[in-house]
């Protein structure tokens, strides 16, 4: 008999799931609680579950992951739906996929379920099938049968409410509400109405550090707790209650009532200080970057990469020797100075989550496309015009890395290549398949000023690169397109040798200087980098054989920094 992990609330539709799967799809099932700041008692669901017919329970104190990896996200970004509605059911989504899939691989199984419909199964199924795509997913209310069973001798009695409650607020679905008639005030739970609230005002002092929130009234204390205890607060003087009308498609309405009470004060406050600590400009982009945020969550997007929906086309990895660094291959600062631009938005990297497959085979599929290629073959020669040339020669170069002997797609990408040379005659062009590419990093990486190349590609050749030049964390990366862009280092979080002092700086810090370059202050990136080069030179900053800073992070960030004060 197969195992299938199902999302369990504790509610009929949750409960109605676990005989389901069991009689249905001959499952044992093992459910899901998290527990997530809901007006719930975890014991009681744990029973519960085992009552309907779970063979195992599994109840997850998740309050503080919630807070600390959606929720504070979330109110960075400003992530209010129509610039007003926190986002508190949307949020939980990404969560509690996480959970299933954690779980699911515990259970040694490939099945995981839940009851969600419509938009709330795709927030659901899309970070399933990010996290795991060989998961199996079973909407079960989405099966002939499911729904019916639950309403079958159940009268109905107009406005019916499906509530979902988390630390972030409460939202209450009113199917059959067109918005006519005011909610009795029986819905409501932790807010009162303006009416009740105490005649006497309360003043709360909201304490941010680095626009994340950490106290209230001088007091400096945990999320949740801070949560908590502002959701009372505001609830009890009647603030957080939010009433939303949707118009659907065939003009019917729908209604969803929202007891929001910490974070409505919280975004309120954190969009004050926001407004006052930037410019016009800057919060002009904030409400752009904020509107993307929301679409995101609301997709289902939580664990996708943000470069996509901000279409930063360009993924830009400057690779280069520096002075003092041990490398691998016989080469001498200078003679390693090239960047590798890789187009960001498809390649063989659109299938990601998307294979198909069966159990005995399984395919990827590949997207080029010629506004892809034109783009990102434009970019790599604008880039070219701008730099100094390749330290063989001096020859400004774009080499277009493909397989073209191979595969249709990359004769097609080489073919758009050529045809963006020819708008640029005072830049050489030339083509590499990318075995060879890999082969001339190595042996003659002196050769090379500018590569462009697909996603897939440009993922290997560019860790190849970083690697004959003292490891990725001495490499920048920028991703760039259009309207967006945004810059990481190329070893991202590096979350396996996070506090323990070892982490090499250097590649975050160039990711600053390449940042500062796009927003048009050349001066600021060039001091960052020669005091880079400097404390490197001079021995200060020393970089072992595997890549890490002697003495560990913070002595190396102090020295660069003390560089830069000198500079």
């Amino acid at each position: 008999m197969k195992t299938v992990v199902l999302a369990y609330s504790g509610g009929v539709r949750s409960s109605a799931a676990v005989s389901w799967l069991a009689d249905r799809h001959g499952a044992d099932v093992v459910t899901v609680t998290l527990d997530i700041g809901q007006r719930a008692e975890m014991p009681e669901i744990r029973e519960r579950a085992l009552a309907d017919g779970a063979v195992r329970s599994h109840v997850l104190d998740k309050r503080e992951e919630f807070a600390r990896e959606m929720v504070l996200p979330s109110l960075k970004a400003g992530a209010l739906s129509d610039t007003r509605y926190p986002m508190a059911t949307a949020l939980s989504r990404p969560l509690i996929a996480k959970s299933l899939v954690a779980i699911a691989a515990i259970e040694k199984t490939a099945s995981v379920s839940h009851g969600a419909t419509g938009r709330d199964r795709r927030r659901l199924s899309q970070p399933l099938a990010t996290l795991n795509p060989d998961l199996t997913e079973i909407a079960c209310a989405e099966e002939i049968g499911f729904m019916a069973q639950l309403t079958d001798g159940v009268p109905s009695t107009g406005a019916a409410n499906r509530i979902d409650d988390n630390l972030w607020g409460r939202t209450i679905g009113r199917r059959g509400d067109d918005g006519s008639i005011e909610p009795d005030e029986t819905v409501f739970a932790v807010t009162r109405r303006f009416d009740d609230a105490p005649a006497k005002p309360a003043h709360v002092e909201i304490m941010f550090d680095r626009g994340a929130v950490v106290g209230i009234n001088g007091v400096t204390m945990p999320l949740v707790e801070l949560i908590e205890s502002l959701s009372i607060i505001a609830g009890e003087h009647g603030v957080g209650r939010l009433d939303r009308i949707k118009v659907r498609a065939d003009g019917s309405r729908s209604r969803a009532l929202y007891e929001a009470p910490a974070a409505v004060v919280l975004h309120l406050a954190h969009a004050e200080l926001w407004r006052y600590v930037s410019s016009e400009s800057q919060q002009r982009f904030d409400t752009a970057v904020s509107s993307a945020y929301v679409e995101t969550i609301d997709r289902g997007e939580w664990f996708d990469p943000l470069r996509t929906g901000l279409d930063a086309y360009a993924n830009v990895r400057p690779v280069r020797l520096w002075p003092g660094v041990p490398a691998p291959i016989k080469a001498r600062p200078g003679e390693i100075d090239y960047v590798i631009v890789r187009e960001n938005t498809e390649g063989l990297y659109l299938s990601r989550g998307k294979g198909v497959g069966t159990d005995q085979a399984y395919a990827d599929s590949m997207l080029i496309t010629r506004k892809g290629t034109e783009r990102v073959a434009r970019y790599a020669f604008e880039l070219a015009r701008r730099r100094g040339g390749a330290p063989e020669d001096g020859k400004k170069r774009v080499t277009c890395v493909d397989k073209s002997n191979v595969l249709a797609s990359f004769a097609f990408f080489r073919r758009v290549f050529d045809e963006v040379s020819e708008q640029y005659p005072d830049i050489e062009a030339e083509h590499l398949y990318a075995d060879a590419a890999a082969q001339a990093l190595v042996m003659r990486p002196q050769h090379f000023n500018l590569l462009v190349m697909e996603n897939f590609l440009g993922d290997i050749l560019s860790d190849l690169g970083g690697g004959t030049a003292g490891g990725i964390g001495l490499c920048p990366s920028g991703n760039i397109g259009d309207a967006y862009a945004y810059f990481e280092p190329v070893h991202g979080s590096a979350p396996d040798i996070a506090g323990q002092d070892r982490a090499n700086p250097i590649s975050q810090v160039l990711t600053a200087a390449l940042m500062l370059e796009h927003l048009g202050e050349p001066e600021g990136a060039e001091l960052i980098r020669t005091a880079v080069s400097q404390s490197l030179a001079s021995g200060r900053l020393v970089i072992d054989a595997s890549g890490q800073p002697v003495g560990g992070t913070a002595k190396a960030g102090e020295t660069i920094a003390a560089e830069v004060s000198e500079g």
